[in-house]
């Protein structure tokens, strides 16, 4: 009897996968990140340092596009400074309320 030799793909294996994703995910987030630096600099470029220090805190890809957004529409640096400052405010409730809606158990949908 001779061994039976099984291939395995990396990508297959369920720890490789989830490597895979968060790697990913790091990715992405660090793209937004220095897409959202990029853009204040060439903006308001007395707010880059700031937005340096704000965004390394960020670990929302939602929150960093959203502040993304917030920054083109900015017509002052005042504004733009608002938002680079008072990030943690706005959120603030929306986290709490995610936070909340992941604890509550998902009600099954009415197929009809």
């Amino acid at each position: 009897m001779g061994k039976r030799s099984q291939k395995i793909e990396l990508e297959d294996v369920p720890i490789v996968q989830e490597w895979i994703g968060w790697g990913l995910e790091e990715g992405e987030e660090r793209g937004i990140r220095k897409s959202l630096v990029r853009m204040v600099q060439k903006r308001f470029p007395s707010l880059a340092d700031l937005a340096r220090a704000q965004v390394s805190s960020i670990t929302s890809v939602t929150i960093l596009e959203d502040l993304i957004d917030r920054i083109v529409v900015a017509r002052t640096a005042k504004e733009a400074q608002s938002c680079l400052t008072e990030w943690r405010e706005i959120y603030k409730d929306q986290q709490a309320i995610q936070a909340l809606a992941e604890l509550v158990p998902q009600q099954p949908q009415d197929p009809r």
